[in-house]
């Protein structure tokens, strides 16, 4: 017997993805756009789940619960998803509060979802009373940031290994003193723990783990406590299963050793080598830079915050400097201001990293003079592609300027 799904969203482009999946996986779709349809259909109809954009506008989410959970004609409670847009200033914050089955985070993944809905319709009767840990089924480790990052250590277990160790280390140091802050009820340090928590995470492709980070951080930003407690209790659970799964990837068997030919940037330099400058507070993205920049054979030279940053532009100058917003001791755009008053360094490429949809930092990137920005967490094959381009560019503009310096 086919399964019938109730879908309740506004958005014409969700609604278009989703329905389409599920026609795919030959499911009945009733879809409404509103509450008041919604609580008509449950009431005529029997469905096998809910799913419901907690966002659309005039929805009370929990009464929808009750309804499935508790109507008059739900003989058997009917299990609820709640797609949730990570895009949001306070995703997720909710989340874990709602009471739903399971938890569906936004932008769309089609084989994630496929696989939510595989398991929430064989799972039989759905208990009423489900923690934050067992409701979200999501994997610890994004499946493609996971491949991707397997795919560039392949035949160099050594480097993985280490990678993941300093990750392991760093994030149990980062939610030891998150915990701290949360009880001292100390908003700002928790802010800055969980921003380096959530960039570590998401460079080991623990993607969920990093929104429940951003969904802490964003509210802590504001001064707001009230949900901290509670999002720090889902990033403790979802940190437990990221170790798990990293100790699993840690004891793979070694992928095949693949041979890459350095490619070095640009041919048409009279230069032998570019050398970049790194500047990130974490370890783990200063760890990745520099494996995707050395491989593509470039120069590297790291710096864990601005101030170390500024003297080691002093002693080499860099022909370009990867730049980091959330810094301690001196932040990023302080050290691109500082950068750009040096006559050494006041026409270096600048590129600033920030978080993704971070519109702010994009504007203040700009005021302050850096030549581009990247969103984090950094896609290191797009940006390699980047830093070309923009070095190419640079050595065009430097020619034409020494043609005209020359007339």
């Amino acid at each position: 017997m086919t399964s019938r799904i109730l879908y309740l969203d506004d958005s014409i482009v969700t609604q278009f993805l989703i329905v389409d999946t599920l026609e795919e996986l030959s499911l009945d779709v009733d879809l409404v756009e509103d509450e008041l349809q919604a609580r008509s259909a449950l009431a005529d109809s029997k469905y096998d789940a809910l799913l419901v954009n907690v966002d659309v506008a005039g929805v009370n989410v929990a009464k929808l619960i009750d309804r499935c959970q508790n109507g008059d004609r739900a003989v058997d409670p009917i299990p609820v998803i709640a797609l949730i847009d990570d895009q949001a200033p306070l995703a997720g914050q909710d989340g874990p509060d709602l009471g739903v089955d399971a938890y569906f985070y936004q932008p769309f993944d089609g084989h994630v979802f496929k696989d939510l809905l595989s398991r929430i319709l064989t799972a039989g009767p759905v208990p009423k009373s489900i923690g934050p840990q067992e409701s979200f089924i999501s994997p610890p480790l994004d499946p493609t940031a996971q491949h991707e990052l397997e795919e560039r250590y392949q035949g160099r277990r050594k480097s993985l290994d280490k990678l993941i160790n300093t990750y392991y280390t760093l994030s149990i140091k980062l939610v030891d003193e998150l915990t701290v802050a949360i009880n001292d009820n100390d908003s700002e340090v928790g802010y800055q723990v969980a921003h380096s928590l959530k960039s570590c995470s998401a460079n080991l492709a623990a993607l969920p783990l990093s929104r429940f980070c951003n969904s802490l951080e964003q509210s802590l930003r504001l001064g707001s406590m009230e949900q901290a407690a509670l999002l720090l209790s889902s990033i403790k659970q979802e940190h437990s299963r990221v170790l798990v799964e990293l100790d699993v990837l840690i004891n793979k068997p070694n992928l095949e050793k693949v041979s890459h030919e350095p490619k070095v940037y640009p041919p048409s330099t009279t230069k032998d080598s570019v050398e970049i400058l790194v500047v990130d507070d974490d370890p783990t993205a200063r760890m990745l830079a520099n494996d995707a920049l050395t491989s593509n054979g470039f120069k590297v030279v790291l710096a864990e915050d601005g101030l170390k940053a500024l003297s080691a532009a002093n002693e080499r100058t860099p022909d370009l400097i990867l730049l980091d917003v959330e810094m301690p001791l001196l932040d990023g755009f302080s050290t691109c201001e500082k950068l750009r008053e040096q006559a050494s360094t006041a026409d270096t490429p600048i590129i600033m990293l920030t978080g993704r949809n971070d519109v702010n930092a994009v504007e203040r990137s700009f005021e302050i003079k850096a030549t581009d920005f990247f969103s984090k967490p950094v896609n290191w094959q797009v940006l390699v592609q980047r830093i070309r381009y923009v070095l190419r560019f640079t050595e065009t503009l430097y020619q034409l300027k020494e043609s005209e310096r020359r007339l």
